[in-house]
């Protein structure tokens, strides 16, 4: 159950990253003024398909619609032509409170994120690495699907104390 919570926090952070080769290419392309996403439609539509199989994976039919809300913001910075998405996903997840009860689990966890991008204000404007770290303390809930997979079936996360912008 915590391999699911972990491996959901984890699609759920990174979903729309583009592969290693596509970020080299987008880097390769940094120094161009760029009027569009470097990654193709076909590219784009890849990440987003491949995004919602990983989400649906982890998460209930039910709480898909807000963990897609992460891969929708992701395939849009695919899309600006001033950002270059180098990843994202999970570092920590520090456990404190965790309960089973039959087919039902309670997690309550703060679980550190980071993102890697280069970004711009405008085409022939400098690029500037960006690598934002938080920390952010979820509250969720996980059913166990008559298959025996755990999924997240709510969740709830805001900032941990002294971590909000």
């Amino acid at each position: 159950m915590k391999t699911a919570f972990a491996n959901g926090m984890q699609a759920m952070m990174s979903a729309g990253t583009p592969s290693t080769g596509q970020q080299h290419r987008m880097l390769s392309l940094r120094k161009t003024t760029l009027s569009r996403s470097s990654l193709s439609q076909p590219e784009l539509t890849t990440l987003e398909q491949t995004g919602r199989v990983a989400l649906a994976k982890y998460f209930t039919t039910q709480e898909m619609s807000d963990a897609q809300k992460s891969l929708m913001g992701m395939l849009a910075m695919d899309r600006d032509p001033n950002q270059i998405n180098q990843g994202a996903g999970v570092s920590k997840i520090r456990y404190q409170d965790v309960t089973v009860r039959g087919d039902n689990a309670n997690i309550g966890a703060d679980v550190t994120a980071w993102a890697k991008s280069l970004v711009r204000q405008s085409p022939q404007g400098s690029w500037l690495a960006t690598a934002p770290v938080s920390t952010m303390h979820f509250t969720a809930t996980l059913v166990r699907q008559p298959s025996g997979q755990w999924q997240i079936s709510s969740l709830f996360g805001a900032f941990a104390p002294g971590e909000g912008p």
